[in-house]
C-alpha cells in the first residue's frame, strides 16, 4: 500500500512540482474571477490565458520554445498540461462548466485553496485514477508498490527508461530499436511522476523515450513513505 507524507502549504519544496505551479496559476485565476474562468465557445481555456501559462508555469518540455515551435498562437489543445488538468478537475468534480466559465464546485473550492491538498489529490489521481495515463499501466505487469520501490533505488543517481524497463521486465524478446514496454512504462508510470514533480526527466536531442533519464527530486523523499530497504525484485513475463 502506498503511503504519503503531508507537507505544509507554504513549504517551498512544493514549487518543485510542475503540477503545483499549474495549480498555483489556476488558483490565482479563480481568485481573480469570482464567477469562474472565462472559456471559449468550445469550453476551452482562452488563448491569452494559455499564453501566460506557458511563460509563468515553466512546465518542463512545455516551455515557449517547445509550444511555439510550429504555431504562433497557442490554444488549450496545444498545451497538454493545462488541457489535462482542466478536464481532470472536471472528472474529479472539483470544477464544472457553467455559462461558459470554469467554476469551482463546493467540494472543489477547499481542495484547490490548499496547495498541498490540491497537489495530493491530483498526484494520487494521476497515479491511480487518471484515464490519461491508464493505457500504459493496463499493458504492464506490476503495481505501484513495485514500481515506486524499484525507482527508489534505481533513480537515486538517474536511470534511463531503457535500463529501468530491463530491470523490471528483463531484456526484450527480440533485438529491436523499439521496445514497446518502455513506451508503456513511460505513459503509465514515469510521466505522472514527472508531471507531479517526484521525478525529473532529462531529454536527449533524439528525444527517444527509452533514452530519457529519470532522477528522484527532493519532493520524492518528503512526500512518499516507502520501504526503508526498497525491494529490487523484478517482474518478468
Amino acid at each position: 500500500m502506498i503511503a504519503f507524507r503531508e507537507i505544509e502549504d507554504d513549504d517551498p519544496i512544493l514549487a518543485l512540482s510542475p503540477l503545483v505551479r499549474a495549480l498555483d496559476f489556476l488558483r490565482c485565476e479563480f481568485g481573480a474571477n469570482d464567477k469562474g474562468i472565462l472559456l471559449t465557445a468550445t469550453m476551452a481555456l482562452k488563448p491569452n490565458l494559455i499564453a501566460r501559462a506557458v511563460t509563468e508555469i515553466e512546465w518542463p518540455d512545455w516551455m515557449e520554445k517547445d509550444v511555439y515551435r510550429r504555431i504562433k498562437v497557442a490554444r488549450e489543445e496545444h498545451y497538454d498540461p493545462l488541457w489535462v488538468l482542466h478536464y481532470e478537475l472536471i472528472n474529479l468534480r472539483f470544477a464544472r462548466h457553467y455559462r461558459r466559465r470554469l467554476a469551482l464546485t463546493r467540494a472543489g473550492r477547499p481542495v484547490i485553496e490548499s496547495r498541498f491538498r490540491s497537489f495530493h489529490f491530483l498526484t494520487k489521481h494521476l497515479m491511480l485514477g487518471s484515464w490519461r495515463f491508464q493505457f500504459g499501466r493496463d499493458r504492464l505487469m506490476g503495481n505501484w508498490d513495485i514500481w515506486l520501490n524499484v525507482l527508489n533505488v534505481e533513480a537515486e543517481d538517474g536511470v534511463t527508461g531503457k535500463y529501468l524497463t530491463h530491470v523490471l521486465y528483463g531484456p526484450p524478446d527480440q533485438a529491436s530499436p523499439f521496445d514497446e514496454r518502455a513506451s508503456y512504462l513511460y505513459d503509465g508510470v514515469l510521466k505522472p511522476l514527472v508531471w507531479s514533480g517526484l521525478l525529473t526527466e532529462s531529454i536527449p536531442e533524439v528525444r527517444l523515450l527509452s533514452e530519457r533519464t529519470y532522477s528522484k527530486t527532493p519532493l520524492w523523499e518528503r512526500y512518499l513513505n516507502l520501504d526503508d530497504k526498497p525491494s529490487r525484485n523484478v517482474v518478468r513475463h
